[in-house]
């Protein structure tokens, strides 16, 4: 079964392609020394055995041909000022590394090996951060509405989260599974709706407490509305907190490629 971590080793690699290699004004001594310098050697392979069954995500040539830790945007990399943008012209030692490459040969680079690999790093990463975002919603719009109303509603709001807190994932992924055909915004859903009770319940505390403060009762005494209290006085007191919460939230992607897994797997299990 594979892992849910993901690993990413951008500077692992020493590979110049024979191709490129033409480009580089340095001797064959002086660009090995330059790769021993500038290369974090053997990081692929330490973690790749500390995590063998992690997804790594291994820039497949040296940083020397292209950097994908630097802005593709040079105006917005301050590292291109000294030569070292995302196509290096200059070494680790400030040594001329190779001429400023042509528009069209740059924009080959970054197609070649940049995009790809971001491209990569993006799909590892955002269903778990759609996971999150629609967890934060969630949970902070069920919190803030049942801790400024109360009542009834604010009983029915909690006592349904209490609900989904005692529902099983797993067991909801595969009933999705069964009615929908799984994708990465029916996972992301399912882990949504699992995970953002946690910020309902605090976002609920916290709003429950504002709703008792004086200024919140003076601006009910004036007449001001719901929408312009929970607007103008909850959310800028709560969004702190809601910031903290949601960032914290981002673990949520750990979740996904296992819960994904399962939800294929009982899938094509129920289609037999």
């Amino acid at each position: 079964m594979s892992s849910s971590i993901v690993l990413h080793l951008p500077h692992a690699s020493t590979l110049i392609p024979k191709n490129l290699r033409q480009d580089f004004l340095l001797s064959d001594q002086e660009l090995r020394e330059e790769l021993n310098r500038i290369t974090d050697h053997a990081t692929d392979t330490i973690f790749r055995g500390a995590f063998p069954k992690a997804n790594a995500i291994v820039f497949p040539v040296s940083r020397l041909v292209v950097d994908p830790e630097r802005f593709s945007d040079d105006s917005q990399e301050p590292m291109s000022q000294v030569g070292m943008g995302v196509t290096y012209t200059r070494g680790s030692l400030r040594q001329p590394l190779r001429e400023q490459p042509s528009q069209a040969k740059r924009q080959e680079l970054l197609e070649r090996y940049y995009i790809p690999h971001h491209q990569k790093l993006t799909e590892a990463v955002e269903g778990g951060v759609l996971a999150n975002g629609i967890a934060v919603v969630m949970g902070a719009f069920v919190g803030i509405l049942s801790g400024y109303f109360g009542g009834w509603l604010g009983m029915i709001l909690m006592r349904f989260t209490d609900l989904m807190m005692a529902f099983p994932a797993l067991l909801l992924a595969i009933v999705l599974a069964a009615i929908f055909k799984p994708s990465l915004l029916i996972v992301a859903l399912v882990i949504a709706m699992v995970n953002w009770v946690q910020m309902a319940r605090v976002i609920y505390t916290e709003a429950r407490s504002l709703a008792e403060q004086e200024f919140i009762q003076v601006q009910k005494a004036i007449g001001s509305g719901p929408s312009r209290i929970l607007f103008r006085h909850f959310l800028p007191h709560l969004l702190s907190s809601i910031i903290v919460f949601g960032t914290l939230g981002i673990s949520t992607t750990v979740l996904l490629e296992k819960l994904r897994d399962h939800v294929y797997k009982w899938n094509q299990i129920l289609e037999r």
